[in-house]
């Protein structure tokens, strides 16, 4: 038997660094908030359908509003147990509330906890989300401190929503030594010039905060979009985004998600995770009747990391009388794709009217019909919306979408 002493050494060389080499594209874990205050059908069934792509579910059980009003959410417990997830209970803190009585607040979110346990839920951690001021933060810390204590007993893991107005505060670190992860958010409507979400400025405050620690964290990533209502000094007014609140005669903005922008960053993530960088909580677990959410299928595959390729279509059909053409935007892909911009339809002089709906508006100049998007609107995979309609003696016309 003859033996190659250097041969063998390489060998066992390459298999240690192939050992030590980080894995790709599994390291990250995902979690989703359940944060719908009605459980409906829809819901019960995205939970059913996206269980195996996620890890732990987030559920909202309580508001505590503004002037101290604790507010349970009614819940489909067997949805739950059913479903076989660990759960973690967050208890949602108003930012502004006006007393601070924390006797009373860990009572009352402990109270839930140990009520859906005896529902048959599986209850593994407890979840805070209060944005509260950054002057605050010494209180806030106090409490969690205390409450950690208490959830520690129960076999709780605790957790908090963090905001990026708290990062560079001297009290941060503390707040963070009493729990056992962190939620960083890094969507928001504070800004209507950096919309719902600004992948560059995700990716910074992700940095500056894995390089506080001390624990492990998460980063909330959106998947829905929301129409924001704004004063004259860029102040919200009101926010409508999974259940509508009256807000489409209102001047108000669409702020949109794109699927391929949070992939990015994701994907980015995945080659090189921030320092305590555990996984992603997805805010929200979207719905069928949720419009302005992306589709499961489109979330799906952000999560597996496949190629977003979207491919749109606009067609006309025959409409119930002569000469009528409907207009339809049809999205032919897996992957949730914006509506076009600007549909161009050539007809020579033939068209006598028109009209445009669904967010379009048209305008007719000479051979042609312009229908305009009003704002950025997102057109969910395998569906298809009407975009208006025009009247011609002529069928023979060519439509051009743009971009």
């Amino acid at each position: 038997m003859k033996f190659y002493p250097l041969k063998f050494a390489l060998m066992a060389l390459l298999l240690l660094l192939f050992a030590c080499k980080p894995a790709k594209h599994n390291a990250l874990t995902h979690d989703a908030y359940v944060w719908q205050r009605q459980w409906t059908p829809a819901l019960n069934s995205a939970l059913l359908s996206a269980s195996p792509w996620i890890d732990r579910w987030r559920v909202l059980g309580a508001e505590l509003r503004r002037h101290g009003r604790f507010a349970p959410v009614l819940i489909d417990h067997q949805a739950l147990v059913g479903n076989g997830k660990a759960v973690i209970v967050v208890i949602r803190i108003n930012g502004q509330l006006v007393e601070w009585d924390p006797d009373r607040i860990e009572a009352d979110s402990l109270a839930v906890v140990k009520k859906w346990r005896e529902l048959g839920i599986n209850v593994t951690g407890l979840e805070i989300d209060h944005d509260c001021a950054t002057q605050r933060l010494p209180d806030y810390a106090r409490f969690m401190a205390k409450l950690r204590q208490d959830t520690a007993e129960l076999g709780l893991s605790l957790s908090i929503t963090a905001i990026p107005a708290w990062l560079g505060a001297p009290e941060l670190p503390k707040l963070l030594e009493n729990v056992d992860e962190a939620v960083l958010q890094v969507h928001s409507v504070a800004d209507p010039q950096h919309g719902l979400f600004d992948p560059r400025q995700a990716k910074q405050w992700v940095e500056k905060f894995s390089a506080i620690g001390p624990v492990a964290f998460r980063v909330a990533l959106p998947t829905y979009g929301s129409r924001v209502a704004w004063d004259k000094d860029k102040r919200v007014t009101a926010v409508e985004s999974e259940a509508p609140i009256g807000l489409e005669a209102t001047v108000a903005q669409e702020l949109t998600v794109r699927p391929q922008d949070v992939a990015v960053l994701l994907d980015a993530w995945r080659e090189q995770p921030p320092a305590k960088l555990a996984g992603i909580a997805w805010f929200r677990l979207p719905t069928r009747d949720d419009r302005r959410a992306w589709s499961l299928e489109t979330w799906q595959a952000v999560i597996a990391g496949r190629k977003l390729t979207a491919k749109t279509t606009v067609y006309t059909s025959p409409g119930p009388s002569p000469g009528l053409l409907d207009v339809f935007v049809a999205n032919e892909s897996d992957i949730d794709a914006p509506f076009p911009e600007k549909i161009q339809i050539l007809a020579g002089q033939g068209c006598e009217a028109s009209d445009a709906l669904g967010g379009y508006h048209s305008v007719q100049a000479d051979d042609q019909i312009l229908f305009h998007l009003s704002q950025p609107a997102i057109l969910k995979a395998r569906h298809q919306s009407t975009a208006g309609w025009i009247r011609c003696a002529n069928h023979e016309v060519k439509i051009n979408a743009y971009p």
